[in-house]
């Protein structure tokens, strides 16, 4: 099932977003672990004090690389609860459509109703649907 460009059901887009590219985004990030382990447990014999790669750097290294994998699990997170709502969302559009289609016949044929008062319809018709509809 595709999403809506519009929404004129609800009004706005409750889910907006692309799941395919959160996922590709998700894939490549979480494809830097093999690679950045394998850079770490190279580098990880240095980051002493008798070696050579010590401060800043060292220390920026293992965090960062840390952030870049747990930002592929985050978006592969994301691109599920994307999906999910996204198809909640485009059941509610279809359910809001419905409605707006039964209000609209119902005032269609409560003016009808009241457009003819010797039929005594106004009541019967107005009295189906619920006030406020």
């Amino acid at each position: 099932m595709t999403t809506p460009t519009t929404w004129p059901g609800l009004g706005f887009d409750p889910a907006p977003g692309n799941p395919a590219q959160v996922r590709s985004l998700a894939e490549g990030l979480t494809a830097l672990r093999a690679p950045l382990d394998e850079a770490r447990t190279t580098i990880e014999p240095l980051r002493t004090p008798e070696r050579f790669w010590t401060g800043d750097a060292a220390q920026a290294f293992g965090t960062r690389t840390t952030a870049l994998t747990r930002s592929g699990e985050t978006l592969l997170a994301w691109h599920g609860f994307l999906e999910t709502t996204q198809r909640t969302a485009r059941e509610l559009e279809a359910t809001a459509l419905e409605l707006r289609n039964q209000l609209a016949t119902a005032q269609t044929a409560a003016g009808q109703a009241a457009r003819n008062p010797d039929l005594d319809l106004v009541n019967r018709v107005c009295l189906r649907f619920p006030q406020g509809l």
